[in-house]
């Protein structure tokens, strides 16, 4: 699902601030809609959702919110774990993405049409990576692509944070 690769403790709970500033309370629907967007269409919107999903400078969680898939179960862990002034030096790279098949969006455990993202987390000010490397899965829900929510529990993990099931 994600490769990750050794870090230091301050740039796990740097990624792992943006991920948690990046989000409060909303809902989202979590039905899939078949859609057909070349990889261009789906890659520019794709990166829009991720940027602006990680952008700790931009304090308008709802706004983020919607770009989280199941955005309403997730808040309650949102409220939780966070808080940390961190999370407003953190940005996202997306360095490619791939929109994948059904049969592997399956595999990663996301639904369809579901795309492979590889991405940096990075610090905004000075541009150095916090997490680089990453691999998550946006998903399009309603003609919108989101990022996952297997990613963003993946990344809460990394500070011993679950998802409800």
């Amino acid at each position: 699902m994600r490769t990750l690769r050794p870090l230091s403790v301050g740039a796990v709970a740097a990624g792992i601030a943006v991920t948690l500033a990046a989000c409060s309370s909303g809902s989202s629907s979590s039905s899939s809609t078949t859609t057909t967007q070349n990889p261009a269409q789906a890659t520019a919107a794709i990166t829009t959702s991720w940027t602006g999903f990680f952008d700790g400078g931009n304090p308008d969680s709802k706004a983020k919110l919607l770009l989280l898939q199941n955005n309403g179960k997730l808040t309650a862990v949102y409220n939780k774990a966070y808080a940390t002034p961190l999370a407003a030096m953190t940005s996202t790279k997306v360095t490619s993405v791939a929109v994948l098949p059904a049969s592997q969006c399956q595999q990663a455990a996301v639904p369809s049409p579901c795309a492979k993202v590889s991405y940096d987390l990075i610090n905004r000010q000075t541009g150095a990576p916090l997490l680089a490397g990453q691999t998550g899965y946006a998903v399009n829900l309603n003609g919108k692509w989101l990022v996952s929510q297997n990613t963003f529990c993946a990344l809460i993990g990394l500070e011993g944070t679950q998802c409800p099931a």
